[in-house]
C-alpha cells in the first residue's frame, strides 16, 4: 500500500495549502496560522534529501500514515494478547490503512495526515502510563502535547479524554513527580515553536504570514488572532453547522468505503453483552480516549468549523478535518472486531483472518483508485505555466527590478491554491517574474516582500491614510492600487477569470489574453479583428498541445478544487462568444473541435464545472 501511494502521489502545484508549505519549506517565512513549525521543519529536513518540498510533504504524510498504524497496533498490543484477539487488533489496522481520507492527503501533500500520527502517538503514550501509573510515562503524554502545540491546534480535542483519564489514576500516582516530568515533557515537545522567531530569511524569504519578533506577535500568531481563535476561517456562514454535519455523516461512511457502517453490528453486539459503562469504563481508557474526543469533534469542532459553503473546494476543505475522527472510530471497532473474533468465530483460522486483512487493504484500493489518481494531474500547473508564457509573449512588459527578475506586471489572485500555486511558480520556477497581489496584500498577514514597497510605492503619500481608513475592509485597496498600477505603465493580469469581478466599479475592464485575464483602462480601444483572432488561435494551440499529452484516465473522477480543474480552460466560452463575432468559420470549427477534446479529457469526471 505503502508503495501504490507513493507511486500514486501528486506532484506538482497542490490544492489547498500545500504550495504555500512548499515556498516556506524552500525559503523560509511563516505559514497561515498558527505557522506549523514542525512540519515544516520536518519538511526542510526531507527537503534536503529529496530537492524537492512537494514530495517532502508527500514524505512527512505517507511516513506519519505508517507510524500512526504502529502506534495503533502498540497501544492495544498487550490487550489484544492477553485477550487472543491479535487477528481482530490486526483486521482494525487493515482498515486504518484502506481509509479513503487517510489515501487520499497522503497522495495530496498536506499537514493532516501528521495530525493523525500525533492522535495516535498521544493514544499510546496514554495507554502506556494508564497501565503503569509511573511519572515518568507521563512525559511522554505531553511531549506528544507539546509537538501539538508546535503543529496543529486539533490534538486540544483530546483534552477532555486526558483529564478524565488522569483524575480516575490521581490517588495512585504522586502528584509532584508526574507534573514536573508532564512540564518536563510539554516543554520538550513544544521547542520547534521557537522556530516562528528565526523563520525569516532576509535575503531569501519571499513572503512570510507574518513577521514574528517578539512574544506579542508570537501570541498573534499561534492563538490565530488573525482568524478568530474559536473560528476555522474568518468566514460568517450561518449555515456551516448543518452543512458540516451532513458532510460528516457523509464522509465517514465514504471514510470506510461504506461497508466500514458495517462495524457497528460486532460493536454494538459488544456493548450490550460487556456494558463497558461505570466502572467497567475504567478498564477500557482507550475507548474513553476516543469516545470524548469524538464528542469534543462534534460538539465543538463541528460549529466551529465556518467554511463558506458552496463548490468542492470548501467541501473538500472540510472533508480534510474527517481524518481525525475516521482515525478515531478504529477504536471502537478494535472492540466490536475483537467481540466478533472471540464470541463468534471461536479459535478460528488466522490465515484467513491474514487474508482477509490483505484483502481490505487491496480491495480498498481498488475501490477509489480513480478518485485518487493524481500522478499525472497537472492542470493547476500548465494553467500557471502558460499564464507567465502568455503574459510574456503578449504583453512583454518591461524589466523593473532586475536583480530580481520582476517586470511590470502585477498578478490578482484570490482562492487558496491559485494563490499559493502562482506564489511559488513566481519565486522558484519563473525566470521572468511578475508582482504577485491577492485580497490580503493590505491585512498586515501573508506579506511579501517586493509586493509591499510596491503598494507603498503606487499609492503614495496618501498610503498611511488609506490603510488607516480602511481597516475593516482593507481588500478594497486592491483596486485603487491596480488602477494606479495601470497609470504607472504595469500590465495586470488575472488569472481566474471570475475574480474580475472583483474589480467592478473601478475604470479598468477585463479582456481575455490566453488562458488568462488583461485589465485594461476602459478608454483604452479594442484590440484589432486580427490581433483577437491571433490571440484565440494561440489559445487553441497551447489547449490542442496539452490535449495531446493528457488522456481522461489521467483526470481523477471527483473534484477536490473547483479552480484547479477548471482554471486552464476558463476562457473556452469566452473565445467562443469573441469567435462568433468575428465571423471566422475556421477559428470556430477548430474552437469547437478542441472545446469536443476538453469535455472528452473530463468524461468521467461527476462533477460539472463553472
Amino acid at each position: 500500500m505503502a508503495a501504490y501511494l507513493f507511486w500514486n502521489h501528486h506532484a506538482g502545484l497542490s490544492f489547498f495549502d500545500s504550495s504555500e508549505y512548499s515556498i516556506h519549506i524552500r525559503s523560509g517565512g511563516i505559514p497561515h496560522a498558527p505557522g506549523y513549525p514542525l512540519y515544516i521543519l520536518l519538511g526542510q529536513l526531507l527537503n534536503r534529501a529529496t530537492g524537492d518540498p512537494f514530495l517532502a510533504q508527500h514524505l512527512i504524510s505517507l511516513l506519519s500514515l505508517l507510524f500512526a498504524a504502529y502506534a495503533f497496533h502498540r497501544s492495544l498490543e498487550r490487550a489484544a494478547r492477553t485477550d487472543g484477539a491479535e487477528p481482530a487488533l490486526l483486521l482494525t489496522v487493515a482498515l486504518l490503512l484502506s481509509s479513503y481520507y487517510l489515501k487520499k492527503f497522503t497522495v495530496l501533500p498536506e499537514v493532516f495526515l501528521l495530525n493523525v500520527a500525533l492522535f495516535a502517538a498521544l493514544g499510546w503514550a496514554l495507554a502506556a502510563w494508564y497501565a503503569s501509573r509511573a511519572p515518568a510515562r507521563m512525559a511522554w503524554v505531553f511531549f506528544v502535547y507539546g509537538l501539538g502545540a508546535a503543529h496543529h491546534h486539533t490534538l486540544a480535542l483530546t483534552l477532555p479524554a486526558t483529564i478524565v483519564l488522569i483524575a480516575w489514576r490521581i490517588r495512585e500516582i504522586p502528584p509532584g513527580r508526574t507534573a514536573l516530568f508532564a512540564l518536563l515533557g510539554f516543554v520538550a515537545g513544544a521547542l520547534p515553536l521557537l522556530q516562528l522567531f528565526f523563520a525569516v530569511r532576509p535575503a531569501e524569504t519571499f513572503t512570510t504570514y507574518f513577521f514574528v519578533e517578539t512574544w506579542r506577535d508570537f501570541l498573534f500568531v499561534l492563538l490565530r488572532e488573525g482568524y478568530g481563535t474559536t473560528a476555522l476561517s474568518a468566514f460568517d456562514n450561518p449555515d456551516s453547522l448543518s452543512i458540516n454535519l451532513r458532510l460528516t455523516a457523509a464522509g465517514l461512511l465514504r471514510n470506510f468505503n461504506f461497508v466500514g457502517a458495517l462495524l457497528i453490528v460486532p460493536l454494538m453486539a459488544w456493548l450490550v453483552r460487556e456494558r463497558p459503562w461505570g466502572g467497567k469504563l475504567r478498564e477500557h481508557p482507550l475507548l474513553v480516549y476516543a469516545g470524548l474526543t469524538l464528542a469534543a469533534f462534534l460538539c465543538v469542532f463541528v460549529p466551529l468549523a465556518n467554511l463558506p459553503s458552496g463548490g468542492e473546494t470548501y467541501k473538500n476543505a472540510y472533508l480534510r478535518f474527517l481524518t481525525i475522527p475516521g482515525f478515531l472510530l478504529l477504536y471502537p471497532a478494535y472492540y466490536g472486531f475483537r467481540h466478533a473474533w472471540l464470541h463468534w468465530t471461536g479459535a478460528g483460522n488466522r490465515r484467513a483472518i491474514y487474508a482477509g486483512a490483505f484483502l481490505v487493504i487491496l480491495l480498498s484500493n481498488l475501490w477509489g483508485w480513480q478518485e485518487l489518481r493524481f500522478r499525472r494531474f497537472d492542470l493547476l500547473d500548465e494553467h500557471v505555466r502558460l499564464g507567465y508564457e502568455t503574459i510574456f509573449r503578449e504583453a512583454a512588459p518591461a524589466a523593473v527590478l532586475p536583480e530580481a527578475g520582476l517586470h511590470k506586471c502585477a498578478i490578482f489572485v484570490r482562492a487558496d491554491s491559485l494563490t499559493y500555486g502562482v506564489r511559488y511558480f513566481n519565486a522558484f520556477e519563473a525566470s521572468n517574474r511578475c508582482f504577485v497581489f491577492a485580497p490580503t496584500a493590505f491585512s498586515g498577514q501573508f506579506r511579501a516582500r517586493f509586493e509591499e514597497q510596491l503598494q507603498a510605492d503606487a499609492l503614495g503619500p496618501t498610503y498611511p491614510q488609506l490603510l488607516a481608513a480602511n481597516l475593516d475592509r482593507s481588500q478594497e485597496l486592491i483596486k485603487p492600487l491596480f488602477t494606479n498600477l495601470g497609470r504607472l505603465g504595469y500590465r495586470l493580469f488575472v488569472f481566474y477569470a471570475p475574480d474580475v469581478r472583483f474589480f467592478d466599479g473601478t475604470p479598468l475592464r477585463a479582456r481575455p489574453v490566453g488562458n488568462i485575464v488583461e485589465l485594461v483602462p476602459d478608454d483604452e480601444p479594442p484590440l484589432p479583428a486580427n490581433r483577437l483572432a491571433a490571440a484565440h488561435s494561440q489559445y487553441l494551440d497551447d489547449l490542442e498541445a496539452y490535449l495531446k499529452r493528457r488522456k481522461p484516465s489521467d483526470i481523477p473522477t471527483n473534484v477536490v478544487d473547483d479552480l484547479a480543474w477548471s482554471a486552464l480552460t476558463q476562457n473556452l466560452p469566452t473565445y467562443g462568444r469573441l469567435g462568433l463575432a468575428l465571423a471566422d468559420p475556421g477559428l470556430a470549427s477548430r474552437h469547437a473541435i478542441v472545446e469536443n477534446e476538453v469535455n472528452a479529457l473530463f468524461s468521467e469526471v461527476r462533477q460539472s464545472f463553472p
